[in-house]
């Protein structure tokens, strides 16, 4: 994934990779580690929840503590991800929706 942000105090200066764990600065390193960590993670059982904000950061950080030290923080900053050609803007207020797009994946999941 490719984050893009105005001076994002959680990226490493004069980039736009994530502080991590590892102090990883190649994307593609962190795009490896990040995954590999996300897959070990979901297939342990998930926090369980109501799906709303606090469940949706519970699972966020459940399945990104090992990468990131704010795993399952909201993020003040807006931010855009992007994936191939897809890309979207996530923002503290957005968080909500974005969440609720993956309502069905969570729901199998708990």
């Amino acid at each position: 994934m490719v984050y893009t942000a105005e001076s994002d105090p959680l990226c490493y200066p004069g980039t736009t990779v994530l502080r991590n764990k590892l102090d990883l600065t190649d994307q593609s390193e962190l795009d490896e580690f990040e995954t590999t960590m996300f897959v070990l993670r979901s297939e342990e059982p998930w926090p369980e929840g109501n799906l709303d904000v606090s469940h949706y950061l519970a699972l966020h950080h459940h399945l990104f503590q090992d990468v990131y030290d704010w795993g399952g923080e909201i993020r003040t900053i807006s931010v855009r991800v992007a994936t191939g050609s897809a890309s979207r803007n996530l923002s503290q207020t957005s968080l909500i929706g974005f969440s609720r797009s993956w309502r069905g994946r969570i729901i199998s999941k708990v």
